[in-house]
């Protein structure tokens, strides 16, 4: 994620399409391609000059392996909501638990988040929105929710009523607030939003009523900054280990990413508190050279120091490194 080729552009709409918009991609494991949708107006004749009236955007598809050569598009969603011009479906994000797939977009209409799951992700919904119940055949979706977060307040000042460009990701394991999926939405401000993602957590993907909005747990301070001044939006959250993460860091945060951290070694008596005899700084050297003195977060388990031993125990820098510490703890008798 440091050496990246050259920007090159790909035509995966056809030409009686009038946009593409928000494209995002998933791998199927079942087809063992990458599934990349997006949405589009279409429209009878490939002519853009007789093309007079708007139409609706429907979410398409395509498939490929390798990012050069893709499949023709396909109609993934087609539901002619316009009861105002131009309401249809836009900015898909997928997710797969088990057999199951799970997706959310935005109903243009509602201005709300949908979400539906089906076991065949390439199952298209034609007519209208699928309704509440289970799949019947693997090729048919169906209902989990419907206006996902709504008024639920954002945690920046405001209730999150519609919202758009949502992005799912599954929870780090472990993850410490207990969620198991995350679903950040944007919410600008022509929908009385931030301007910004709007973050949501579920601790239950199969139960739509559950995304809980946590703004209030992600700050606008903590949020970086694009390079037009704004906060992120329709984007997507991709995982990466913690040796991609000290790669990236080192190209880009050289104050950040640090190069060496102390040896910590500690003696206790049998049944101390191992956490109190830590230090809770040390120092550290980051990629400029730079020694900075630091908190740490210990994660010592219930019981170490029970008997003698010689354990090892870990813990987590406190800064934006986040970079893993470990201490050697010799567990002793007597005082």
């Amino acid at each position: 994620m440091v050496h990246w080729s050259n920007q090159r552009h790909v035509k995966v709409s056809d030409d009686t399409a009038g946009n593409t918009w928000a494209p995002e991609a998933y791998y199927d494991d079942e087809i063992s391609k990458y599934v990349v949708y997006w949405a589009s107006n279409l429209y009878e004749s490939a002519d853009q000059s007789a093309r007079t009236s708007l139409t609706y955007n429907r979410m398409m598809y395509a498939t490929t392996d390798d990012f050069i050569n893709f499949s023709k598009p396909h109609v993934w969603i087609d539901v002619d909501r316009r009861g105002q011009a131009g309401a249809g479906s836009i900015d898909a994000t997928v997710q797969k638990v088990g057999d199951t797939y799970y997706r959310v977009y935005k109903d243009e209409k509602s201005m709300t988040l949908r979400q539906e799951k089906p076991t065949d992700l390439l199952a298209s919904v034609n007519g209208q929105y699928p309704s509440f119940g289970g799949v019947s055949t693997e090729n048919q979706w169906s209902l989990v929710g419907e206006r996902i977060g709504d008024k639920q307040p954002n945690g920046y000042g405001g209730t999150f009523t519609a919202g758009e460009g949502p992005t799912m990701f599954k929870a780090n394991k472990n993850d410490v607030n207990g969620y198991q999926y995350y679903l950040f939405a944007d919410q600008p401000n022509y929908h009385g939003g931030p301007n910004h993602y709007v973050p949501m957590a579920t601790k239950n993907i199969t139960d739509a009523s559950s995304w809980e909005v946590i703004g209030e747990k992600m700050p606008e301070a903590n949020f970086p900054t694009n390079s037009d001044g704004g906060k992120p939006r329709h984007g997507t959250i991709i995982p990466v280990t913690r040796e991609q993460y000290q790669k990236v860091l080192e190209a880009y945060a050289p104050s950040v990413a640090v190069t060496r951290v102390p040896r910590v070694s500690v003696q206790v008596s049998v049944g101390a508190d191992i956490v109190a005899a830590l230090p809770s700084a040390v120092a550290i050297m980051t990629k400029d050279k730079k020694t900075h003195k630091v908190a740490v977060q210990w994660n010592v388990p219930a019981g170490v120091s029970s008997k003698v031993r010689t354990v090892e125990v870990t813990g987590t820098i406190q800064d934006d490194s986040r970079m893993p510490i470990t201490a050697r703890v010799k567990v002793r008798k007597g005082k």
